[in-house]
């Protein structure tokens, strides 16, 4: 794409000669009205440009945290901003100007109260505040908030795990476009791996596969004696 000066220069040459636009492109009238809208183009191209960047896993590393990924929420009903809580926080029902300040706000949203569950205690389970000179209480529950890092792994056939984070979620995406995954025993090796990734340290080496047999499809047991435990594939984990 040419530079905003090249396309006014390119856009001048298409008016007639005898024009003030062409013989003063700089100071006519014409020629900075003409001149505003083409630098238009570079605001546009940088706009672009950041909404394009976001379209690449990678350009998340190292600001999971700027995306909400769980957050507590607390009924209080009718109340406006000028409720207070005892967590310390500042009261808003600016969702953007919340996201921005997470740590230091709760947003205030169709009767809830929703904060951030990394601010939160994690002995607190209730939210106390107060309205109108009256104090009421309300339970806190946790709840998960999908964010473009949730649309990464649906596309890739992945769902976050219960209180997975952002970093660790990011993980398993990064594993599984390195790691992929069919019915191969390469690739349950792989989708082994990818879904302990953030658990244990685990290779594919650590993973033994077995087809059924007579010595491995029943387990001994003292209480009950022969177990049926397998009928299919025997999948061992050999931590070394």
């Amino acid at each position: 794409m040419i530079s905003s000066e090249q396309a006014f220069l390119r856009a001048i040459t298409n008016f007639p000669k005898w024009m003030d636009i062409r013989k003063r492109p700089r100071t006519s009238v014409g020629g900075k009205y003409l001149q505003s809208i083409i630098e238009e183009q570079d605001n546009i191209n940088d706009t672009l440009m950041a909404y394009m960047k976001d379209f690449f896993l990678i350009s998340y590393v190292g600001r999971e945290d700027t995306l909400i990924d769980y957050a507590c929420i607390a009924q209080v009903g009718n109340v406006d901003t000028t409720v207070t809580i005892e967590l310390n926080l500042t009261v808003t029902d600016n969702a953007k100007e919340f996201l921005n300040n997470r740590k230091t706000m709760c947003l205030l949203q169709d009767g809830y109260i929703i904060i951030d569950a990394s601010v939160k205690p994690e002995d607190v389970d209730m939210l106390f505040y107060t309205f109108h000179d009256y104090k009421y209480a309300s339970r806190l529950y946790k709840k998960h908030i999908w964010n473009v890092i949730d649309e990464f792994a649906m596309m890739s056939s992945l769902e976050r795990f219960p209180d997975e984070t952002n970093a660790q979620l990011l993980q398993r995406c990064f594993a599984a476009f390195r790691n992929p995954t069919n019915s191969t025993e390469q690739g349950i090796k792989n989708s082994i791996t990818n879904a302990l990734i953030n658990y244990v340290p685990i290779s594919s080496d650590n993973i033994i596969i077995e087809k059924p047999s007579y010595d491995n499809i029943y387990l001994e047991d003292k209480e009950y004696g022969s177990l049926l435990i397998c009928q299919r594939t025997l999948v061992t984990l050999v931590m070394r």
